[in-house]
């Protein structure tokens, strides 16, 4: 398999040109933890991944201070799996 590719987006585009909502819910801890999730940018394009990502984008949570990046598989204008990895933001 081809080593993955990854394709910087341009900040002139919107959350909107990827995906019908910008807000999704990540499913973790086998299914135990959901956390919601606005996406603020997309910043990557994702070719040949093998778990199949097709952008990066950066994302915070709904109800608590925090920035992340997530990995997300986009089908149709929908996420249809993501994974996020956040930073915590410290005082």
């Amino acid at each position: 398999m081809p080593e993955p590719e990854f394709r910087i987006l341009s900040e002139l585009l919107s959350v909107e040109d990827f995906v019908d909502e910008p807000v999704f819910t990540d499913v973790t801890d086998h299914g135990e933890v959901y956390t919601r999730y606005r996406i603020t940018r997309f910043t990557h394009e994702v070719f040949h991944h093998p778990a199949q990502w097709t952008h990066l984008a950066n994302v915070t949570p709904e109800r608590s201070p925090g920035i992340g990046v997530a990995k997300l598989r986009v089908l149709d204008r929908s996420i249809d799996e993501s994974e996020v990895t956040l930073t915590q933001l410290n005082d």
